[in-house]
């Protein structure tokens, strides 16, 4: 653990409060998260606090929830070490926290400009941040009502996409997933486990949903292509319909990599032969019957015939 991922998660679920007394620190900090994990290990990182577990009494409003963890700082020193760690990195929470150390005392240096790196994003991510599959890929998404610090995430990252609400988000691509999964997941913690899984799913380079075509390179598509088609025995149409595009658009890739068609009848071979009740049986060679019997049909019949055998 780092000082960097200790004050990004502390701008997502962190606060200071200020009180007007002596005995004690004026200024108190808390981290407060339904991870118990994270919130001992932040304590055991930095060395000082208390860590106490919440839970809802019968008469509250959020009685029958998830178990709330909460890391508490009290005594001036212990506060004041906090504060001056997390200060260089620190974007949202960051005029509490030089408010705080100017109540304290502290000679730190309070004009510095904030740093950003991936333990700030790790931390940040594990506190504000979730990874889901949604419109048949995953999508990394960031939260918050500060909009700088998302700016500056995406600024440093190189990636991602800016939405400005009441609640702001930052999200990240299919395709930079796995650019951000590799450089978060060395600092995260509480959603770890979730990485490692997304990131070994990614690495099976398989069709999946996940995916879309400008996710392969040509060789991969190509070799994608074929095994769907020949060895899974996919339809153009039902390969187009997994991949989420038009039929023609998968039938032009098969004609650019010259990915030979199957023949009219190894298609049929391929269609399960359809199970008629003997009363359907019935009824479809009377229908059968009936249209023969009309001299239009018979005529548009025989020259489809006749067009089929010129091609043969």
């Amino acid at each position: 653990m780092e000082w960097s991922y200790v004050a990004g998660f502390f701008d997502a679920e962190g606060s200071i409060a200020f009180y007007d007394r002596k005995i004690r620190s004026p200024v108190v900090i808390q981290i407060v998260n339904t991870n118990k994990a994270v919130i001992e290990k932040i304590k055991n990182f930095i060395n000082v606090g208390y860590v106490y577990e919440k839970r809802y009494k019968e008469n509250s409003k959020h009685f029958g929830k998830k178990i709330v963890y909460s890391f508490n700082a009290y005594t001036i020193k212990d506060v004041k070490r906090i504060l001056e760690n997390i200060l260089p990195f620190s974007i949202v929470k960051r005029e509490k926290v030089i408010a705080g150390l100017k109540i304290l005392n502290s000679n730190a240096d309070l004009n510095k400009l904030p740093e950003m790196n991936w333990g700030y994003i790790a931390g940040f991510f594990d506190g504000d941040g979730c990874i889901t599959f949604s419109g048949n890929r995953w999508i990394v998404s960031l939260r918050n009502i500060n909009r700088d610090v998302l700016e500056k995430i995406r600024d440093f990252m190189g990636f991602g996409n800016l939405y400005f609400s009441n609640i702001s988000s930052l999200t990240v691509s299919m395709r930079d997933v796995p650019k951000f999964i590799e450089n978060v997941l060395p600092f995260s913690i509480v959603k770890k486990d979730l990485l490692l899984k997304v990131k070994e799913e990614l690495k099976t380079k398989k069709w999946h949903p996940n995916y879309k075509l400008q996710d392969f390179s040509k060789e991969e598509l190509k070799e994608t292509l074929e095994k769907m088609y020949h060895d899974e025995k996919l339809s153009i149409r039902k390969i187009a319909k997994k991949m989420g595009v038009t039929y023609n658009t998968i039938y032009e890739y098969f004609a650019e990599f010259k990915i030979p068609l199957r023949t009219l009848s190894e298609a049929g071979k391929l269609v399960p032969p359809r199970k008629h009740t003997e009363e359907a049986k019935k009824k479809i060679s009377e229908a059968r019957k009936k249209n023969w019997q009309n001299l239009e049909y018979r005529k548009r019949m025989l020259k489809i015939l006749e067009k089929a055998r010129e091609k043969i």
